[in-house]
């Protein structure tokens, strides 16, 4: 009996072992950061600007932050695997109809997108809502630092 255990025993280890499985690897997403590619297609509207303490909306601009509305744009971002990532500016000059819009390639690396003229982080993500602080830009904008408010 102990040695037909034994055989058994031998036999189990062997099959396991000649019974290799593939290895499913899953996709690395440790670089997405709060929002995937994926999740951040498509048109985005601006609902507010956040500055010093403030949330500013279209109506809503104070004499003392004139130019704060240089960033009241709503957003569409193009993104497809293997191509180059797209994101358009739609202008909302005191949040009324588009006068022009702009477009740029951009990078996504964890939170931040990289654009050529300017610099992003994405610091809040809720299935619909984004915002994205203004790190830095080529232009001239005093209120750098704040956090734009989208919907998607």
């Amino acid at each position: 009996m102990k040695k037909l255990f034994y055989l058994l025993s031998f036999i189990l280890v062997a099959t396991l072992i000649s019974c290799e499985e593939e290895e499913i690897v899953p996709k690395d997403t440790s670089n997405d950061g709060l929002i995937t590619l994926l999740q951040l297609d498509g048109e985005w509207e601006f609902d507010g600007y956040e500055y010093d303490g403030i949330v500013w909306k279209c109506g809503s601009i104070e004499p003392e932050y004139d130019g704060i509305e240089d960033v009241f744009d709503d957003i569409i971002f193009e993104t497809e695997e293997d191509s180059p990532n797209y994101m358009t500016y739609k202008p909302r000059y005191v949040c009324g109809d588009y006068d022009y819009s702009l477009q740029n390639s951009f990078t996504k690396e964890g939170n931040t997108i990289n654009l050529s003229n300017m610099t992003l982080t994405i610091i809040e993500y809720n299935s619909g809502r984004m915002k994205m602080r203004v790190e830095s830009t080529k232009f001239n904008y005093e209120y750098i630092g704040g956090n734009i408010i989208l919907m998607k």
